[in-house]
């Protein structure tokens, strides 16, 4: 795997929590507080690292039994994940200013990162770097959710939707190049 489709993932991968982010720096408008962006970049970077590594070693326990098959596999959870972001990328979120407690921020930074725990398993079947791309995955993600924040609050949150849509879009696009490398192959 390249180091551009490993940033392109980890960008794609990235915007759900990105989305949370600019929709939490909303509720900081007028008061943007850099403790509350770092608290919530760096658990949604946390689990953004970790969730991979989990899908991978559950993945590469069963790998070479499905060899033949996994870049069928990577396809279609990469366009699950993409086609769920587009869809949800359209709804409505909450703007609460408890948005930053950590019993809050916890269960969103897991359920943002359920995509990377599918997205672990699709890099098990690539014989991907899991160590490099999980630390990409939560650099990324760390770097676009503080910097979400803060355009959350100057931008009243007009970017949130547009955010998941690119995401998902990116991930559609990984997966169906993923499919067609393996096939000419």
């Amino acid at each position: 795997m390249s180091l551009v489709d490993l940033v392109l993932i980890s960008l794609g991968v990235s915007m759900d929590a990105a989305a949370v982010s600019i929709s939490n720096g909303l509720s900081m408008c007028g008061q943007f507080s850099w403790k509350n962006a770092l608290k919530m970049a760096l658990l949604f970077g946390f689990f953004q690292g970790v969730m991979p590594m989990i899908g991978f070693s559950l993945a590469t326990s069963f790998c070479e039994q499905i060899d033949a098959w996994d870049h069928w596999i990577a396809f279609g959870l990469l366009a699950w994940i993409g086609i769920g972001m587009i869809r949800s990328s359209g709804e409505d979120r909450e703007r609460d200013e408890s948005g930053f407690s950590i019993s809050i921020l916890l269960p969103l930074a897991v359920a943002t990162s359920i995509d990377a725990l599918a997205l672990g398993v699709s890099l098990a079947f690539l014989h991907a770097n899991i160590l490099s791309a999980a630390a990409m995955m939560s650099g990324v993600t760390f770097i676009i959710c503080l910097v979400a924040a803060y355009l959350g609050c100057r931008v009243q949150g007009r970017l949130a939707d547009k955010a998941e849509f690119a995401g998902g879009i990116i991930l559609l696009f990984l997966g169906t190049k993923i499919l067609i490398e393996h096939i000419m192959h």
